[in-house]
Order: C-alpha cells, then structure tokens, then sequence
C-alpha cells in the first residue's frame, strides 16, 4: 500500500457518485447535478494535490523527487520498491491529465517517469501539454511500447531515455542515473 492510496483516484469518484442516480438519468444529467458532480470532483483533485505539496515539504534539497505518471499502481510500487535505498521522494499520478494538474501546482521534480497506455490522454500527448507549457524537467519513458516509431518520436520530443517494460532494477536505476547526472543531480543511498 502506498501513502495516497488513501486519495481517490477520480474515476472512480465518478463511478460511485454515477451509480447512486437513477440508471435511466445517469448519461442525462441536469444542469444542477453536473455542476454538482464536478464540484465535487474539484474538491477532491484539490485535496490530493494539497496532500502532495504538504508530504513534499521538509524534504532535504538532495532528495530526488520523482513524479511517476503511470495507470498501474503495481508498476508505481514497484519504481518505489527499486529507489527505497536512496534518498528519492516518489509522488504517483495514475493518468496524463492527474499529472498535468500535479504539475501546475508542483514544479520541483527533478525526473518525470511516463508511461505511455493510459486510460484518456497517453503518456506521448501528456508530454505535448507538458512541453507546451514549458516543462523543463526531463522524462523517462517506461512503457511496454516497443514501436521503433514511437521511441523515434518520444526521443526527438525531448524524452531522454526509454525502457521497454518488463524491466530490471538495474537499467531502472542506470537509466534514472544517467539522466540525473546529464543535470547535475546525484543519486544518493540513504
């Protein structure tokens, strides 16, 4: 279990607030009750984000903060389970759009790690946003894609490695070192 695990993810808000109205009103919203059901949905982004920022304060300026942007939280445990020597903070957003809006309100990553097949916007069109809004912070692709296509364009976008999943620890942790090192960051054992 991971320290959000606590926070709803939001589809699954949807869900349940879909499923207590009436079957034949649930496509057919009022005006009332979509203003209502997003408000609701605000409240709770709002919160998961505030959790965020507070967890990320008192952090020591040599921890390595990475955002892992993944549907799969057996993949996000499993990044966490790889840093747990080093002196790294993970935060887990579990779609493109949930690390958008991390990423407005949060700016002090020092590694993006992005999966590319998930649920509404992809990993690819996530950094297109991203890089659009001036993103500085370098990305790490780790996805079970393995289309030379596909890590041709990630890789002139701006993407600076990319590891086919199933992976090791050990390229995790050599790719991850790499990219630091290109900015001066250092991969510290706790």
């Amino acid at each position: 279990m991971n320290e959000y695990s606590h926070v709803p993810n939001i589809d699954d808000i949807l869900n349940s607030i879909k499923s207590t109205l009436p079957t034949d009103t649930s496509q057919n919203l009022t005006e009332n009750e979509s203003k209502a059901l997003q408000t609701e949905v605000d409240v709770h982004e709002e919160k998961y984000i505030n959790e965020l920022k507070e967890n990320s304060t008192g952090i020591g300026e040599k921890t390595i903060k990475v955002l892992v942007v993944d549907d799969s939280k057996v993949i996000y445990n499993k990044i966490k389970s790889i840093f747990s020597k080093y002196d790294v903070h993970m935060d887990h957003a579990q779609s493109g759009n949930r690390a958008i809006d991390v990423l407005k309100e949060i700016k002090n990553y020092d590694l993006i790690t992005m999966d590319i097949n998930m649920p509404g916007m992809n990993g690819i069109d996530t950094i297109k946003v991203l890089l659009e809004n001036d993103c500085t912070i370098p990305f790490i692709i780790m996805s079970t894609e393995s289309e030379k296509k596909l890590i041709t364009e990630a890789l002139l976008m701006g993407v600076k490695q990319y590891i086919v999943k199933p992976f090791s620890d050990e390229e995790v942790v050599d790719r991850v070192t790499q990219v630091l090192n290109s900015f001066n960051k250092k991969l510290d054992l706790n």
